[in-house]
Order: structure tokens, then sequence, then C-alpha cells
């Protein structure tokens, strides 16, 4: 006898439908004997007693149980989030409110700073500062080029161009350029830049994208605040260096100049001959431009 077979007539045999051949050919089967185990021995199988109703209320209490959790986990969340939204709004209005941020639309532009420092801007430069935070924290950002006279006090910081120049009182320089320009014209300024910390001292240029040495620098404010060179008992030797740079011309002294003399003064830096005049006049010596060559002699 197949399985189909078997299958069919084992079947019949459950629902009392199988005719008395049909279960000789059913007792033939290996599992015959099993089958009749199980019929025999099922009414001995009994289920535990199980109370619906009590069952019913045990599991939607323990929905309601958990719902309530979810419900105070949630508005616990909520609680938080509010609290968070409300101090940064607190925050925001306390002290972004006091951020100034002033943009120079010309050339020299002069911003006095809330303790009396001041910083002199060229045009499109900016600054950014925080007049609540000012007394206790003395802290500029600067985009472009700004000249800063820093009174006396507590650690003033400007960040400029990835670094930052911390100084205590002092005038000096700050131009955004190829690298970062700090030029300290009085006192000193600590500059943190490329991961490295340099001390400026008076008559020192730091340019970032020239190295790290700093550099001799002979006028005492930069040029452009004034479209002047102005110098302070400066040697002679110096100034015609400046000069020279500034109009890209050769000067050429006569022998008996004395180069080592300091000179103290203001000459043009967009006015070739005002700026001759400004030197040779206080020297008594006259001057003569032959091209790019100029004579001076006495």
């Amino acid at each position: 006898m197949d399985k189909l077979e078997n299958k069919i007539l084992l079947k019949k045999w459950l629902n009392s439908s199988i005719t008395s051949e049909e279960l000789k050919v059913l007792k033939t089967s290996d599992d015959f004997s099993d089958y009749e185990y199980i019929i025999d021995n099922a009414h001995k199988f009994k289920a535990p007693a199980f109370e619906i109703d009590d069952s019913y209320i045990t599991i939607k209490n323990k929905i309601k149980s958990e719902k309530r959790k979810r419900q105070f986990v949630y508005r616990s969340i909520i609680a938080v989030a509010a609290s968070v939204v409300v101090i940064f709004g607190l925050y925001f209005s306390f002290f972004r409110t006091h951020v100034t941020t002033i943009t120079a639309n010309l050339n020299g532009f002069s911003v006095t700073l809330p303790d009396e420092s001041s910083v002199v801007l060229t045009q499109g430069s900016s600054i950014v500062y925080n007049k609540r935070t000012w007394k206790q924290q003395r802290d500029v950002t600067l985009n472009g080029e700004g000249f800063f006279k820093v009174e006396k006090g507590s650690s003033f910081v400007v960040h400029a161009k990835e670094a930052i120049i911390t100084v205590l009182g002092t005038q000096f320089n700050v131009k955004e350029d190829n690298g970062l320009v700090v030029t300290c014209y009085e006192g000193k300024v600590s500059i943190m830049a490329n991961n490295k910390n340099t001390i400026l001292e008076a008559g020192k240029e730091l340019n970032t994208a020239m190295g790290d040495a700093p550099l001799d620098v002979f006028i005492s404010e930069p040029t452009w605040i004034s479209n002047s060179l102005l110098f302070k008992s400066i040697p002679l030797n110096k100034v015609i260096e400046n000069i020279e740079k500034q109009y890209g011309i050769t000067l050429e002294l006569s022998s008996a100049i004395d180069l080592s003399q300091n000179f103290t003064g203001k000459i043009s830096s967009d006015n070739l001959e005002e700026a001759l005049k400004a030197l040779t006049v206080p020297l008594n010596l006259q001057f003569e431009i032959t091209g790019d060559i100029v004579l001076i002699k006495e």
C-alpha cells in the first residue's frame, strides 16, 4: 500500500466512513498500531482550567499600565525638549542680541570699542564683538584689515584667518592676505597660527605666507591710515629703503650725507615729489628726479 492510499484510508477511519474491507487493508499498515494507541489515549489529555474573565482583566490592566508608562516617557521627553528650547531662546536673546557687526564702507573707517580701544578698518573690512560680555572677555573677530589701538586691561584677543592674536595694551595691524600679516607698532602681541606661537615686539612684522621669522618694520603706523609713511627716530638708511620700496625707485645719496642719522617725519605714500620734499627739506638736502633714479645731495 502506497502512502497516498494509506492517507486516504486513515482519513476515512478517523471519520468513521471506512468499509470493513478498507479497514482490513489499513490494518496491514506498519503504523496502524500507533494510530490506535493515539486514538485510545486521546481522552486522557485535558486542557488546564482557564478563567477567561480573570485573564482578560489581567491583560487589560497590563496594557493600561504599559500605556501609562509610555505616556509618562513621552511627556518627560517633551518637557526636556521644551526646556532646551527655552534655554537656547534665552541664550540667543541675552547674548546674540548684543553682538555687534560693523563693516567699513570707506577706507580709514574708525570704530571705538566699549573699553575705548579703537580699530581703523580698510574699506570692506569688518569686525564682530559682543558688547554684553566685553568687560569679561575682550574678543574681536576681524575680516579684512584693521589697525588696533588697545587700551590697557585684560587680554584683548583678535580672531583672524585661523589665527589668534592676543595683547594687553598695544598698537598693531592685522591684514588677511595670501597668509596673515601682523605688524606690531607698540608693545607686544602673541600670535597663535599654524600650531605655533610667536611673540611679536614693536617694530616687527609676521607674514605667515613668508615663514615664521618676524621681519623688521620701521614705520609707526600702516601707510593706508593716512596715505603716508610715518617715521619716529628711524635711521636715514632705513627711511630710504622704505621710500624705494613704496615707489619702486632707486635713491642715490651723495657720500657726504650721514645715513646713520635718525629721521622723524611723515612722508606721502602716493605722491613721490611730496615724499621727497618731506625727506629732504628737514635735512637741508636737494633732490633731482631722472626716470626711476633720484639723486639726493647737499
